[in-house]
């Protein structure tokens, strides 16, 4: 377990924050070594402060450079030595162990302790026919957490998706935290393709971002980036992304964007009116334009409509170029918007655009982190990103100059130049959020792959939401929803990632089919009721359910109870019951299944009613409750006369149970090679004649549940062909039985499923025990297989999962603990350290280094950073410590 302090003097100089970083402990003059390294090398051991000052395996040597610049001396030793002498006598001669022997004249030997080491590999460096004689070492990891200063771009303040807090500082919502990131990189080196409507290539906050020669339109196949100045919100759409994107900071106007050190391409695809897109041989020149030059392309459009839409032949070519050979064969990294249709029952899976595996689906939340009312969910989002402010205004960017673009700012000053920018929202903003932070990313380390990209994003991202009922843990620990995927990227945490990640291993895939026909239960979904007397035509009901929990798995039988409305305030406890709701007039369902969930209710059944409305008729007509995606318990809907014939049972007393099941066929695929998982994807054919009857999930051996399709008014046949993917599995294990259900959930139109087949992306390891953690890996660093993915036995806050594919050590904290104090804003400043979830710091002050003593505070952990708001007045104290407290 960690036990971390580290302290802080502020100068006296008024307004600035140079900080003298000081230890606890006073260095101390101590024992000398020389070493061969080959050439020798003196240096000094003195008393040390942290995790390894009595830990017997390292030993702290201090550098020139301070407290920071250290190095770390192990207890084995690495030997060489001249041709024609035997190091092996050599060893033996002096009974030094022999650990590892690399070639002949050169091996690792192992010392009892560090300090043994040093002082053995001193004497061997004396000897003749000795060329290298060192201990082995580790270096100090730099994380720079540091904050990039305030902008002074005059609408700053108000784009709170950039950085989302209260005047002291203190975060007030989701965000991306990008002035994190912006302290490292704001996306320099990297050109990012904008592909929409056209960017004005000469707007004011804007043109000193536009790369030369790289825009293009390619519905009239001419080398002009421009949009056509005509005054529409529509012709509007690129100008507000592309400011999202990489508008310039700090040039005193307007906003700055997510990335503003990139290079912006600008590429149109509005073909017409701008109402059609251009045609697919085109798209398919667009998606591997100048992949040599562009490292990233957005993508905030997609497919219209509630059918199922392939990609053509002509754009498959175009994507899997790009992804293949694009950026010398590491691929272009494609970010799309997840689309704005929810409240028409859309989902994302049903679009191949934002759903294919090679590119990044985005997401679209509000200022608390909940997914949008339009945002569409899917199993195959990876991230989200926040499109409004507090209020549910959308968020601040750049519009055509003039009165020629959407113009929609009302609230802001009648300065001049206000018409240059507009209020933006949807998946189209949360996509160039995301398209920057792959940019910086990119900036930092542009050796990575497109998945290294994305799994970049997976362990960057973190959820504001902790009341989305659909957000779950998956198998190797990481949480994820079909609303955000895994949750809102930290910029500055992807960025420090990235300059240390280790490319993960070639990607393999495996496949399993299942040719064998079967039916599909119709009308699936049911609501089952027993109790003394009961007629047999309220036995079992048919149902249909909200758009939000479904119950996959059947509900345990509960007790009946029936609350009238549910709205009046009166409810009575409802733990361990079910609640028997009559259906709102006004369709309050959301508000009904809160009101019954608060109360304890484990799932409510809602009736309908006589008048019904626009939405859904009234009496024995059965309806999907829209719009209840966010309801905290299963529900379903069921006719009036069985509900109301329910309601006068229960009015007498009589004992009624009810649970909720589905009937579904089951298809298992029992998966033999292990593979840490990545993208998974199920290919289903159907002679259904209306596919939007069927439900479809699929889950893993580890018992994560992803719902490919839902019920929805899509009439076609179908799925005839189409293969649904799914992000919700990463670094899951592959080995066990998947299961595919698939139901039936509206009445009278039957059919069969003809054709399954599972695609399990990911990278090979050897896992006996299916926790998705490589056997060898896990007795190399662990001494064996008990821990699992989700175990941090060196309490880091980093899992087992996280630290094996980061390359991490499981048993050692390798995050530095490190204090940093920077500016936030005049008179404010941010400490910030690495934190653990669970744990709580305390910042003491004092007026010198020998009497930091006064609590200032005690801080709650964040993972994977801690941070705590300072004003002037305090900053004058002087000294600063910060230390984690001992768990209780």
């Amino acid at each position: 377990m960690r036990r971390h302090s580290q302290s802080f003097r502020r100068p006296g100089l008024a307004g600035l924050l140079h900080l003298l970083i000081l230890s606890v402990v006073l260095a101390a003059r101590g024992e000398e070594f020389r070493f061969l390294e080959p050439s020798p090398t003196t240096y000094t051991v003195e008393s040390t402060i942290g995790k390894h000052a009595t830990d017997e395996r390292w030993l702290r040597v201090a550098r020139p450079g301070g407290e920071e610049d250290f190095l770390e001396f192990g207890d084995r030793i690495v030997l060489k030595c001249r041709p024609g002498f035997d190091i092996t006598a050599i060893a033996r001669k002096r009974g030094i162990r022999i650990a590892r022997r690399l070639a002949d004249n050169l091996v690792i030997a192992q010392a009892a302790n560090a300090r043994g080491a040093a002082r053995l590999t001193d004497r061997l460096s004396r000897l003749p026919g000795i060329t290298v004689a060192c201990p082995i070492r580790r270096r100090p990891l730099n994380l720079d957490f540091p904050y990039a200063p305030f902008p002074n771009d005059r609408y700053f303040p108000d784009q709170s998706h950039l950085e989302n807090r209260d005047g002291d500082g203190e975060r007030a919502g989701a965000d991306i935290n990008v002035r994190s990131a912006w302290a490292i990189t704001a996306g320099e080196g990297v050109t990012v393709a904008v592909a929409d409507t056209g960017v004005e290539l000469d707007h004011p906050d804007l043109r000193s971002r536009m790369a030369a020669g790289l825009h293009y339109n390619f519905a009239t196949d001419t080398a002009d980036g421009n949009p056509r100045l005509i005054p529409s919100a529509l012709e509007a759409h690129g100008a507000g992304v592309a400011g999202i994107l990489a508008a310039e900071r700090g040039n005193e106007i307007g906003v700055t964007g997510t990335a503003p050190g990139v290079k912006l391409a600008s590429w149109v695809i509005s073909a017409d009116s701008g109402q059609t897109l251009a045609d697919d041989e085109a798209l398919m020149d667009l998606f591997q334009f100048r992949s040599d030059v562009v490292s990233v392309q957005n993508h905030s459009w997609g497919h219209a409509g509630k059918t199922q839409q392939p990609l053509t032949p002509l754009e498959e070519a175009g994507i899997e170029k790009a992804y293949t050979e694009g950026r010398n064969s590491l691929g272009v990294v494609m970010v799309r918007s997840a689309g704005n249709s929810r409240v028409n029952g859309e989902n994302m899976n049903d679009d191949a655009y934002p759903s294919d595996p090679r590119v990044i689906a985005v997401a679209a939340t509000g200022a608390d982190g909940r997914a949008t009312a339009s945002s569409e969910p899917g199993a195959a989002i990876l991230v989200a990103a926040p499109v409004r402010m507090a209020g549910g205004l959308g968020i601040l960017t750049t519009d055509l100059v003039g009165t020629n673009g959407a113009d929609q700012i009302t609230r802001l000053p009648p300065d001049e130049g206000r018409e240059d920018y507009q209020l933006f929202s949807g998946t189209s903003a949360a996509s160039p959020q995301v398209s920057g932070i792959a940019a910086m990313i990119l900036s930092v380390n542009p050796r990575l792959h497109v998945r290294d990209v994305q799994q970049i994003l997976i362990h960057s991202a973190r959820h504001f939401d902790q009341d989305d009922p659909d957000l779950r843990v998956n198998g190797a620990g990481f949480r994820v929803s079909h609303n955000v995927g895994f949750g809102i990227p930290d910029a500055g945490t992807a960025v420090r990632l990235a300059r240390l990640w280790p490319n993960r291993p070639p990607r393999e895939s495996i496949s399993l089919r299942h040719t064998d026909a079967f039916q599909i239960p119709d009308a699936g979904l049911r609501l089952r009721v027993s109790g003394a007397n009961l007629p047999a035509d309220l036995r079992s009901l048919r149902a249909l359910p909200t758009t939000g929990i479904h119950p996959d798995r059947p509900t345990r039988s509960l007790e009946m109870v029936h609350v009238g409305g549910g709205l009046d305030g009166s409810l009575p406890d409802l733990t361990d019951k079910a609640a028997l709701i009559r259906r709102d007039a006004n369709d309050r369902w959301n508000d009904q299944l809160a009101a019954a969930g608060a109360a304890g209710a484990t799932f409510a059944v809602v009736y309908n009613n006589a008048t019904g409305s626009r939405k859904c008729p009234g009496g024995e007509a059965l309806c999907v409750m829209l719009e209840s995606d966010f309801a905290p318990i299963p529900a379903v809907f069921i006719g009036q006369s069985a509900g109301e014939t329910l309601a006068a049972r229960l009015a007498t007393n009589a004992p009624t149970s009810a649970w909720l099941s589905l009937d579904s066929a089951r298809r298992d695929f029992h998966v033999t090679d292990a593979l840490a998982c990545e993208h998974v994807s199920l290919r289903v054919r159907s002679d259904h004649p209306i596919r939007g009857d069927l439900r479809i999930t699929l889950t893993s051996p580890r018992g994560t549940t992803s719902v490919l399709q839902k019920l929805n008014d899509d009439l076609t046949p179908g799925p005839t062909d189409w293969t649904y993917h799914s992000a919700q599995h990463f670094h899951e294990s592959s080995l066990g039985t998947w299961i595919v259900a698939v139901t039936d959930e509206f009445a009278n139109d039957v059919g069969s499923i003809t054709e399954l087949e599972l695609i399990v992306r990911g990278v090979r390891i050897t896992d006996s025990d299916a926790d998705g953690l490589d056997d060898d890996w896990e007795r190399a660093r662990l001494g064996g297989l008990t821990f699992g993915p989700t175990g941090d036995p060196d309490g880091d806050g980093y899992s087992n999962a996280r630290e094996q594919v980061l390359g991490f050590d499981p048993r050692v904290a390798d995050i530095e603990f490190r204090v940093d104090l920077s500016q936030w804003k005049t008179g404010r400043a941010r400490l910030s350290w690495p934190g653990v979830a669970g744990r709580q710091y305390e910042i003491l002050t004092g007026d010198s280094i020998t009497k930091v003593a006064s609590r200032m505070t005690v801080v709650d952990g964040r993972f994977p950073e801690t941070e705590h708001f300072i004003d002037s007045a305090a900053l004058e104290q002087g000294y600063f410590m910060v230390r984690e407290l001992p768990q209780q």
